[in-house]
């Protein structure tokens, strides 16, 4: 009979009743349509009566204990519904549906300490869950009380944790709050991870606070990462990949890879970017950093090495503004065979609306042709940004 009461929880949950009572799927189901108003002569005391018959058989059950509370709070007995909520609780510290409006209840009262204990539990229980709770940890980060619990939560690394970042990063009112937060958990070593950073700086950065992004960025650097600091981050290609806001985006695509050294077919070399062309043609290329440079005068270089790099529309990097597409500088990558080329360009940065700007690797390639089909291979040992003298 269970086995019976199963198949049709779903689809006829009165049936499943009367078949298993004690299926309490099938009875929640039943009372949710009830409380909708999707069952015909739905009703908040039939509700009621479903639920008494159910908890008159397992009184035990902390779903039920949460249905009846649900029902007392629908009449408008708030102070019913809470006990009703606390005794599912007791029954079971998991149970969601107590969770969520004990949640709540302590958010309107400012109990930030006890919203942020049953959020933990809640989210570690049942994840999926986050969506229920809209905005609430961007609501919590900007009262003070919410600020200090949330680090202090934070520190241990919860599961949690991304749910906060995306949040906050939704909420432009919150990100100032968001970055602080970041700043803080790297001094106290909290493992938060290139992921949270990288959502806030790039929120950051969509709102038009693009020196906010960047100091964000700064300040969120380990020992190893400040010693790559410049104008371009990791200039030799040396740290760890990281893929975060103005550190290197590298990708390889269709027709061609694209790593970082020490690899295999270049022994010798210990660090650098390695671009192997696999004989098709090649057009959408991802090898780019963004940049935040201060208006002046500045010289691009590269220091190259080619083994029998055939490139039959050229391989350029290109230093653009970011907003605007507007290029700054172009660097031309020779084809052939050669080693610790260096080859160079002077700019200028002028425009004080263009803040940031971005340096990425391109071919000229506008429509694939297999008449240009790039062979052979490319090292980027550096790729580095100076103060020009001049």
């Amino acid at each position: 009979m269970h086995a019976s009461s199963r198949l049709v929880e779903e689809t006829d949950p009165g049936f499943a009743i009367a078949l298993f009572p004690l299926n309490v799927d099938a009875t929640t189901t039943l009372v949710e349509r009830l409380l909708d108003g999707q069952e015909a002569g739905a009703d908040v005391s039939r509700a009621q009566e479903v639920v008494e018959k159910a908890i008159a058989l397992n009184a035990g059950h902390a779903r039920l204990q949460s249905l009846k509370a649900e029902i007392l709070l629908r009449e408008g007995d708030r102070s019913g519904a809470a006990d009703g909520f606390e005794r599912a609780l007791r029954l079971s510290r998991t149970e969601s549906v107590a969770l969520q409006r004990t949640i709540a209840w302590s958010i309107e009262a400012e109990e930030v300490v006890g919203a942020l204990e049953n959020i933990d539990v809640l989210l570690r229980r049942h994840p999926w869950k986050i969506r229920d709770l809209g905005s609430i940890f961007a609501a919590i980060v900007t009262t003070p009380e919410g600020y200090r619990e949330l680090r202090r939560r934070l520190l241990v690394g919860p599961p949690w944790a991304a749910a906060v970042f995306r949040q906050i990063a939704a909420d432009p009112p919150s990100l100032a709050a968001g970055a602080s937060l970041l700043t803080d958990l790297h001094k106290e070593g909290a493992p938060v991870g290139d992921w949270g950073l990288s959502t806030i700086v790039q929120a950051l950065i969509r709102e038009g606070r693009p020196m906010e992004a960047y100091n964000l960025f700064l300040a969120t650097q380990s020992a190893e990462e400040a010693a790559l600091a410049g104008y371009v981050h990791d200039a030799g290609f040396q740290g760890t990949p990281s893929n975060k806001p103005f550190d290197w985006q590298i990708r390889s695509r269709s027709g061609h890879t694209v790593e970082r050294l020490p690899h295999p077919s270049f022994a010798s070399a210990k660090s650098g970017l390695l671009i192997q062309f696999n004989g098709t043609p090649v057009k959408d290329m991802q090898a780019s950093q963004v940049l935040a440079l201060p208006p002046g005068l500045y010289d691009l270089s590269a220091t190259l090495t080619a083994a029998n790099a055939k490139l039959p529309k050229g391989l350029y990097w290109s230093l653009r503004c970011l907003s605007s597409s507007r290029e700054f500088a172009r660097l031309s990558i020779a084809e052939g065979s050669y080693r610790d080329e260096t080859v160079s360009a002077a700019f200028e940065v002028t425009a004080l609306d263009c803040p940031l700007q971005i340096v990425s690797i391109h071919t000229a390639v506008i429509a694939e042709s297999w008449k240009d089909r790039y062979l052979g291979s490319v090292v980027v040992q550096r790729l580095q940004i100076r103060k020009s003298a001049s």
